[in-house]
């Protein structure tokens, strides 16, 4: 079975069937939970000083970085790569739909979608996206 990548990549790759890496994904819940500054879902990973299009990749936390649950599972992986959204899913174990179920908040159910939409503190948008990961994990990807 052919795995589908969401940025296109020349090599298909073929899906393991080991299934989600939930001890990495709950790494990363865990972390984005106690360091809620350096969360943001708008972003793979965007250092203070840049543009909002332009990413870089960098191996320090301490700098303002900060990252979405794709960056954060890279980085947590020691998998620092152009290709974030792709990486992170294959280090995850997670098929195509289940990527962009996780990876991008207009495709989180209700009511976590709503809920860091509205989101008013960076504490409350972390607290959310732990708790939007946990219902993922609990769901076996399929919410």
């Amino acid at each position: 079975m052919e795995t589908k990548l969401l940025i296109s990549d020349s090599e298909p790759i073929i899906e393991t069937p080991s299934g989600i890496n939930v001890e990495l994904l709950n790494r990363v819940a865990e972390y984005i939970a106690s360091d809620y500054e350096h969360f943001d879902m708008d972003e793979w990973e965007l250092k203070p000083h840049h543009r909002p299009w332009y990413q870089r990749y960098i191996t320090k936390r301490d700098c303002g970085t900060t990252r979405c649950i794709a960056g954060w599972t890279c980085f947590l992986s020691g998998n620092i790569s152009p290709n974030t959204p792709n990486e992170a899913q294959q280090l995850l174990g997670l098929t195509y739909e289940q990527a962009n179920r996780l990876f991008y908040r207009r495709n989180w159910p209700e009511p976590y979608r709503s809920h860091i939409e509205d989101c008013t503190s960076k504490t409350d948008n972390a607290w959310t996206a732990a708790q939007r990961i946990r219902h993922f994990i609990k769901t076996n990807g399929a919410e």
